[in-house]
């Protein structure tokens, strides 16, 4: 006896891949079926895939139905994914621009809220973007801690590895700001008696952080340099010396610290 094997839903069929949501679900394109004049027909089916990295091929399943006495028939389908809506700007949500970081945070794109590419889901069945950056950094040196320290141009490439010509360019801005003062490191006050030369040595060097980075200057006319090292020889009475720390987008500190030289006599 024989059966025969509707093909009435095996036509062979093209698709958009990104109507092909889930490529292990082929059941999606249709089904076999069979008829024989006894019941107890098994359909086994088996797929396979030609497809890119960009799931843009073919799928060819194969069909073998067997009825209860071990007869068997098959047929085959064709399903041919294919790529008629590709990935454009559109699927692309850029980062937020401009923005504006504080000095002491990170401009990672991945320390920053949003801010990174964001691609739409759907889009990614049939494409494969890659998105890299490049940043083009302007110090500004006004010293002037309202208006940003430093302004990064960060230009973001998207490129699509499934299209010729699949290339996306957009520039962000990222304003760095920086409010905060340098924070000295304390030196208290210090007090000695003088030597044989009415003099007293004294060791000061000052130090302070800032994440803009820092100059210091001193004020004393006694220290070895006019900036962080005020070290040397100094005089019966008392001495204050003055520290300013400046860091680089303006902002200033300063510290005091008295030195006192005592009379021996």
């Amino acid at each position: 006896k024989e059966y025969l094997l509707e093909e009435m839903e095996l036509k062979n069929v093209t698709v958009n891949c990104t109507e092909v949501m889930d490529l292990n679900n082929t059941d999606q394109f249709g089904n076999a079926t069979a008829t024989d004049n006894c019941p107890g027909i098994i359909i086994t089916d088996n797929a396979v895939f030609n497809l890119n990295e960009c799931n843009v091929g073919t799928i060819t399943r194969f069909f073998v139905a067997t009825d209860a006495s071990g007869n068997t028939d098959q047929c085959s389908q064709t399903v041919t994914i294919i790529n008629n809506n590709p990935f454009t700007e559109e699927d692309i949500t850029w980062p937020a621009t401009p923005i504006t970081v504080n000095i002491c945070d990170s401009t990672d794109p991945n320390d920053i809220p949003n801010g990174e590419p964001v691609f739409d889901p759907p889009s990614l069945q049939c494409a494969n973007p890659i998105a890299t950056f490049s940043d083009q950094v302007q110090f500004i040196v006004d010293n002037n801690p309202n208006t940003p320290c430093q302004i990064i141009r960060r230009t973001w490439t998207v490129t699509d590895n499934c299209q010729p010509n699949g290339t996306f360019v957009f520039e962000q801005t990222i304003n760095v700001i920086d409010v905060t003062a340098p924070v000295f490191t304390n030196i208290n006050n210090m007090t000695k008696t003088a030597n044989a030369n009415c003099l007293a040595f004294f060791t000061l060097i000052a130090s302070a952080t800032d994440c803009a980075g820092v100059t210091i200057t001193n004020n004393s006319p006694y220290g070895a340099t006019t900036g962080a090292n005020a070290s040397g020889n100094y005089p019966i009475g008392e001495t204050v010396v003055i520290f300013t720390a400046t860091d680089a987008c303006g902002n200033t500190s300063t510290m005091d610290v008295v030195i006192t030289v005592i009379d021996p006599d």
